[in-house]
């Protein structure tokens, strides 16, 4: 299970159960101020090409972090048209990619972005 907590400073995301083994990660946490962006991602839409460490199951789970050039994000969605993208500076994580219950509301809540 994935679990969103949006705080006044920071969002901090917890993965439980199967979920913190497929991306082999237990938490992520990023401060509200670096935040650039948020958005819907389509269903189709692809990490960048590679997976370290993590798991990908083409059209049907990618979950972990993924690399390319000066591009590191973190994705765990399972393609299903629900899954919203975060983008980052001065942070680990470059984008940050979460299948996530009500990505219209989940987004009404990050923006606007604190001072």
């Amino acid at each position: 299970m994935l679990t969103l907590d949006i705080r006044p400073d920071k969002v901090l995301v917890r993965l439980t159960g199967w979920h913190c083994v497929w991306a082999l990660k237990r938490k992520l946490e990023f401060s509200r101020a670096h935040i650039v962006g948020v958005a819907r991602l389509e269903a189709r839409a692809k990490p960048p090409p590679l997976r370290c460490p993590g798991t990908g199951i083409p059209r049907v789970l990618t979950a972990g972090s993924y690399w390319w050039f000066r591009r590191h994000e973190f994705w765990y969605t399972r393609h299903r048209g629900d899954a919203i993208a975060i983008e980052l500076r001065a942070e680990k994580f470059t984008r940050v990619v979460l299948d996530v219950p009500d990505p219209a509301g989940i987004l009404r809540r990050l923006w606007p972005f604190p001072p």
